[in-house]
């Protein structure tokens, strides 16, 4: 969103700064402090899927997934997310909110489909940036709730911010429900 905006000449300097930030940052802090997790033996097999949110928006790789892998043993699940517990990059809401949305958000909300579901207190740019195509949009962690504390400490001890943004429950329709 931000980078249509930019494309659009109607970035701030802030959007643009935070942006470029964002997407610079890798992802290596994050995967060392879920290594120092999984080493604790009383978290081993805490951390249950991880994946880069990229091209496909969150909702996209979240519900990757919640589909599962039965293949290999794993079963689908549902996923109730807030909108409200994201960090979302100055200027961005109101990006969205002024409609420079790129073409593969809409792709995005087309293959996810009805997979996701909004609470009608959901405004719809915060709809639009949940579907939103990231270059390098950080990780989306799934572990056992009981965890959530100390994965956000490591997570913190290796300058990393996480955040808790939802939780996992059996499967149910439709895969995801956003608040």
């Amino acid at each position: 969103v931000i980078s249509t905006a930019i494309k659009n000449g109607r970035a701030q300097t802030e959007s643009v700064s935070a942006a470029i930030r964002s997407m610079s940052t890798l992802n290596r802090a994050a995967a060392e402090a879920l290594g120092e997790i999984e080493a604790q033996t009383k978290w081993q097999s805490v951390i249950h899927a991880v994946t880069d949110i990229t091209g496909f928006g969150l909702l996209g790789h979240a519900r990757e997934m919640a589909l599962g892998n039965p293949e290999k043993g794993i079963a689908s699940a549902s996923f109730e997310i807030d909108h409200k517990a994201f960090a979302y990059l100055p200027g961005a809401v109101q990006a969205a909110k002024d409609g420079h949305l790129p073409g593969g958000l809409k792709n995005n909300r087309e293959f996810i489909g009805e997979c996701a579901q909004f609470a009608s207190s959901v405004p719809q740019e915060y709809r639009d940036l949940l579907f939103d195509p990231q270059t390098s949009g950080g990780l989306l962690i799934s572990i056992a709730a009981e965890a959530g504390a100390d994965v956000l400490a490591a997570l913190q001890r290796r300058g990393t911010a996480g955040r808790i943004v939802g939780s996992v429950h059996n499967k149910k329709s439709p895969l995801i429900h956003v608040t």
